[in-house]
């Protein structure tokens, strides 16, 4: 059986010295654990006009935002790095040629520089 090392040792000041309340001992993420690996899900491209489309996905833990995009598998162009730690993501890839076929993929990094891209789209 796992315990979370604040339950074990309130559990065990109870049962040995009859301490009550332990309150305030227990704190954390209410019993999941903290990815190791960054995760990028959901990649989603929605085009409002013929020369700009949105690029859309979420990472299970806060990271930074960018996209690698061009006319091949080879992209050619990124955009600049959006700082912003955040799960749920958004760039707006603008200046397009209508008519073109683009291909592009995802980025991000999280604090604990964690880097994780999606497959080409």
């Amino acid at each position: 059986m796992r315990y979370r090392s604040g339950v074990f040792l309130c559990a065990l000041l109870l049962a040995s010295f009859g301490f009550a309340g332990c309150a305030g001992l227990v704190s954390g993420n209410n019993g999941n654990p903290t990815p190791t690996t960054l995760a990028i899900t959901n990649v989603l491209a929605g085009c409002a006009t013929t020369s700009s489309c949105q690029v859309d996905w979420a990472t299970n833990v806060a990271a930074n935002t960018a996209v690698d995009y061009g006319t091949s598998t080879t992209y050619g162009s990124t955009t600049p790095v959006d700082p912003a730690m955040v799960t749920s993501h958004q760039v707006v890839l603008s200046g397009l040629t209508p008519g073109t076929v683009y291909y592009y993929q995802v980025r991000s990094t999280d604090s604990k520089n964690n880097n994780a891209h999606s497959s080409g789209h």
